[in-house]
């Protein structure tokens, strides 16, 4: 590829609202898209593996060429992303089901322990302690120093803590367990709990937002994150509610929702039992869905109207009733599946590459700088690394840029584009 070639793609991935390579939070961003402006091309290959004692629910997160994971044996662990030899760990009195979050040199977990605990990321030195009263199983968002998270019975509530002393600000309270990944647009906070609801509350105060809660008439979010994008929010509650819904993030106005997506059950045999957290592209909505078995279907991001509905089965539920989201590097889709499998998917819904695990997997994958990390139960977190990559190290999501600043590009095979 010749110079001027490589800087005019270089341009058209600045231009394309383009991502860094890390990954610091479930779903990659406080929006919860899933979604990130990197080039990653199969084939990819096992880089490493860390072997864990104890199952995994928890989803990994990179950080400046570190990884973490939590397990259920209580530990969070902090890894070499690129050799996956261990810096640092750290023992908790209970089980970890929650994914981290990050912010600079901090790291954030809650464990069933019921403290929610501040780790200096890069050593693994406590900073902070603080009690939550109550379960919880969802990762944190970060925003403007303060940790907001949601707790289960008996507290029902969103607490919102100082990132620096751990000290209690507000708490929004509410009847049901919430169990989902709050989201935010950087001015609200967005949430879905058991009770179906979705709630908006400002981000200073907890005060709600005129038009919220929206109520279905069905469905519980247990661990769906809800997503944000381009001033609409969308929600999958599942169970009785086996629709997809796009309301408006100012003020709940239902913007449209997508038809009853069981008429697919006689095809497919699912009817949204249980689904997975959105991914949110640049045009598309996907999700997978099922009841036994479970399929990816993808909505087109405007009017909800079904883009693709994969015919690739993939596989059972299992017997934990959870699916682990899938995710999305520009036009290839990432996803574990509960009967031991990694899937490459094209954003057309054809399996570019499938790679047989030795356990199920209910963790999210997470991309970064060329790498794929998925957590296996049983107890592993595996490294995958393409052939082919492009991504930013520098700037950092979300950072403000003023005056010169240097980018980081991070290119494995120049010649890598696309894929179509």
């Amino acid at each position: 590829m010749s110079y001027k070639k490589f800087l005019f793609f270089i341009f058209l991935f600045l231009f394309n609202f383009l991502y860094s390579a890390n990954w610091p939070t479930f779903m990659a961003n406080n929006e919860r898209t899933g979604f990130v402006s990197q080039t990653i091309l199969p084939p990819l290959n096992e880089l490493w593996k860390f072997q864990i004692q104890g199952d995994i629910f928890s989803s990994p997160v990179v950080y400046e060429n570190i990884v973490y994971i939590c397990s259920r044996n209580g530990y969070i662990y902090s890894l070499n992303a690129l050799n996956g030899q261990l810096i640092w760990d750290y023992s908790t009195d209970g089980e970890i089901n929650a994914t981290p979050s990050i912010s600079s040199n901090s790291i954030i977990v809650p464990s069933m322990d019921l403290k929610l605990y501040c780790f200096d990321r890069l050593n693994g030195n406590i900073i902070w302690t603080a009690d939550l009263g109550a379960p919880s199983i969802l990762s944190q968002l970060i925003l403007d120093n303060r940790v907001y998270v949601g707790v289960s019975e008996p507290e029902n509530s969103l607490k919102v803590f100082d990132l620096f002393t751990g000290k209690l600000i507000y708490k929004f309270q509410i009847n049901q367990p919430l169990q989902s990944a709050p989201s935010t647009d950087g001015s609200n906070i967005y949430f879905g709990a058991n009770d179906g609801k979705i709630y908006s509350i400002n981000k200073n105060n907890g005060n709600l937002v005129s038009g919220f809660p929206y109520q279905f008439t069905g469905g519980s979010f247990n661990t769906n994150s809800i997503a944000y994008s381009s001033g609409s929010i969308y929600s999958l509650p599942g169970h009785d509610e086996r629709k997809l819904f796009k309301t408006r993030s100012s003020d709940g106005l239902l913007l449209n929702q997508s038809v009853e997506l069981t008429e697919n059950s006689d095809t497919f045999g699912w009817d949204w039992q249980r689904v997975a957290s959105p991914l949110i592209s640049s045009s598309v909505v996907y999700s997978l869905a099922g009841s036994n078995d479970y399929y990816l279907i993808g909505l087109d991001k405007n009017d909800l109207s079904k883009v693709i509905v994969s015919s690739v089965n993939l596989g059972s539920i299992g017997n934990n009733n959870v699916l682990p989201s899938a995710i999305m590097a520009n036009d290839i889709i990432f996803l574990n599946t509960p009967d031991a499998r990694f899937m490459v998917i094209s954003s057309t819904g054809g399996i570019l590459q499938e790679i047989n695990l030795a356990t199920g997997s209910y963790s999210t994958p997470a991309v970064s700088d060329g790498r794929v990390f998925i957590g296996v139960n049983g107890g592993a977190l595996i490294a995958y690394k393409a052939d082919k990559y492009i991504s930013f190290s520098k700037p950092y999501d979300n950072e403000i840029i003023n005056g010169t600043y240097t980018i980081k590009v991070n290119v494995l095979n120049p010649q890598a584009t696309a894929y179509t």
